[in-house]
């Protein structure tokens, strides 16, 4: 990760941020072991031993002053990862009964970008306020029809 932050003259800050990691997956989805504690409902749960760790890429400008009537932080984000690990449902049919079977996926390439804005002040001696709001879209690029959305 790097870190850039500059002190503007009026007393604000612009931070500039950038980072890479590699998130490996956890034990549990690469068990390829069926657990069959649900099997009487329905549910196999099942790791995947093939899955590839997730290349996340993150970047961030964000810009903080201190206000003769508060505090005001405001942010735009964005990352990109590849080989996004999340559930994947199959259904498979054994003895005219029907199985779901949840398991673990490299199921896309996930991009998302965001705004974010908080406005804190303090009105009255006993009063404190703080507003926030945050716009997010996430867009994923799926090799499957149910992996794929906005």
């Amino acid at each position: 990760s790097l870190y850039f932050m500059y002190e503007t003259q009026g007393g604000g800050n612009l931070k500039f941020e950038f980072g890479r990691r590699i998130e490996r997956p956890g034990h549990w989805s690469l068990d390829p072991i069926p657990d069959l504690e649900e099997a009487d409902a329905g549910f196999i749960m099942q790791g995947n031993p093939y899955l590839n760790p997730e290349d996340i890429y993150k970047s961030e400008i964000s810009y903080s002053n201190r206000l003769a009537i508060g505090f005001l932080k405001t942010s735009l984000y964005y990352s990109r990862v590849t080989d996004k690990i999340d559930r994947d449902k199959d259904s498979y049919t054994f003895d005219n009964k029907t199985y779901g079977v949840l398991s673990w996926d490299n199921v896309s390439k996930s991009t998302d970008r965001g705004i974010d804005f908080t406005f804190m002040t303090k009105p009255l001696p006993n009063w404190d306020l703080m507003f926030n709001g945050n716009y997010w879209n996430n867009i994923l690029d799926g090799a499957e029809e149910d992996q794929q959305g906005n």
